[in-house]
């Protein structure tokens, strides 16, 4: 057929009723072939050509009859690029974008994740929406398959955890009074693998903390003389390795100022005890 794809060589067949022909073929006037008999074919060896769009000339007993082909050589195989790097990890907000280029024309891509086939696409540009998967919480495998109309193809595999839990915060503390040094207890969980913990006081950066792991437990303390008495916020942010994140916040009040006791004056005059 015309404009046909060819990545390897292939055999040309002229079927002819006409007695004694003689067959003429040739690529762009040159790689000439002469064929007396049946079968009347030609092999274009493509490992001879660089990827380019050829003619092919076919005449029957020196131009009484000449068909004109036209085929493109490509065998060079298409590129992938993914959003995402190996082993990234994402959560329900994230999007992995698949793109691929081909020097001459894409022909599909097969999105493949676990093995199992996910969806077969005509676009050089895909866009996977992490909640759209109907995949658990975990380790995944991404694997690309891009081919071109000349039946090139390339292979693309990462690797990926999905996670789109929130982590926990219990917090406990004294009372809701308090002075003096205090510290103030975290029970962190996550359903895979916690990050980051920041604790802010009134919205100033506290204390900040490296998690790994699913459980993380924790005593930070607070010396409240460096804060005025009052009401004050603390607030706890956690996220785990996907960037989900949770915030607690807790308002306790602050006193380090003692009681006083105002001093009383008795007059010299008084002398009965009823009178104090």
């Amino acid at each position: 057929d015309n404009n046909t794809y060819m990545h390897a060589g292939r055999y040309v067949y002229l079927l002819t009723d006409i007695p004694n022909a003689a067959v003429f073929f040739s690529i762009n006037n040159s790689y000439v072939s002469i064929v007396y008999e049946p079968p009347y074919r030609y092999y274009i060896n493509a490992s001879y050509l660089q990827d380019g769009k050829y003619l092919l000339n076919i005449t029957i007993n020196n131009t009484a009859y000449t068909f004109l082909i036209y085929f493109i050589i490509d065998q060079s195989k298409p590129s992938v690029s993914i959003s995402i790097g190996n082993y990234t990890w994402l959560n329900a907000t994230d999007t992995i974008e698949i793109s691929s280029f081909d020097n001459y024309e894409l022909d599909h891509i097969d999105v493949w994740i676990d093995g199992h086939i996910y969806l077969v696409s005509c676009e050089n540009t895909i866009l996977i929406n992490i909640s759209d998967l109907t995949i658990e919480d975990g380790y995944h495998n991404l694997t690309i398959v891009a081919m071109d109309k000349a039946q090139n193809a390339i292979i693309t595999k990462i690797f990926f955890y999905r996670d789109t839990e929130k982590p926990q915060i219990f917090i406990e503390t004294q009372c809701v009074v308090l002075s003096g040094s205090i510290v103030i207890n975290l029970n962190i969980s996550d359903n895979m693998n916690l990050s980051y913990m920041l604790m802010l006081i009134d919205g100033y950066k506290y204390a900040n903390y490296s998690l790994y792991g699913k459980q993380a437990y924790m005593n930070i303390s607070v010396d409240t003389y460096s804060l005025d008495d009052g009401n004050h916020t603390f607030t706890i942010i956690v996220w785990d390795q996907a960037n989900n994140s949770i915030s607690a916040i807790i308002i306790r009040i602050i006193d380090n100022t003692p009681p006083t006791i105002s001093n009383v004056t008795y007059p010299e005059t008084i002398s009965l005890e009823s009178e104090y």
